[in-house]
């Protein structure tokens, strides 16, 4: 998969402070059941760059997390920004910022099939699920 592709499609979500405990993680677009939450960035870790029409091109939802992370003023003629590899777009672990709900709560994503399980709208804040079954305690 090349970067813009990547930039375009699975730019999904950002963390915010939740109103249900500490940072939360919320929709940047509508999700569908069945789709995977966060696909990590397979290619090398390093800087990439968009001309500016390539930039123009991605959703304003990522366009906005390249300027929310990245200096990029000025008249350069390209947009520059890191990706890393095994990483969703800037987070190494994601699930660290997904709040968890009790199994009678209503979960929107299966943090153990890493899965959307109902609709979620943009701006909605990311639910997981609480499995204690598949927790090991030593």
């Amino acid at each position: 998969m090349d970067v813009l592709d990547y930039l375009k499609t699975h730019i999904k979500t950002d963390i915010a402070p939740s109103p249900i405990h500490g940072i939360g993680t919320f929709a940047l677009r509508d999700m569908e059941p069945g789709e995977l939450v966060f696909r990590t960035w397979l290619g090398d870790s390093r800087i990439y760059t968009l001309t500016r029409e390539e930039f123009n091109s991605l959703p304003d939802y990522s366009k906005k997390m390249i300027l929310k992370g990245y200096e990029n003023v000025g008249e350069y003629p390209v947009i520059w920004f890191r990706l890393y590899n095994e990483c969703y777009w800037n987070l190494a672990n994601p699930w660290a910022f997904t709040n968890a709900a009790d199994k009678n709560n209503e979960a929107n994503i299966d943090s153990h099939k890493r899965v959307v399980i109902r609709p979620i709208k943009a701006g909605e804040e990311l639910i997981g699920t609480y499995d204690l079954e598949k927790t090991i305690l030593k």
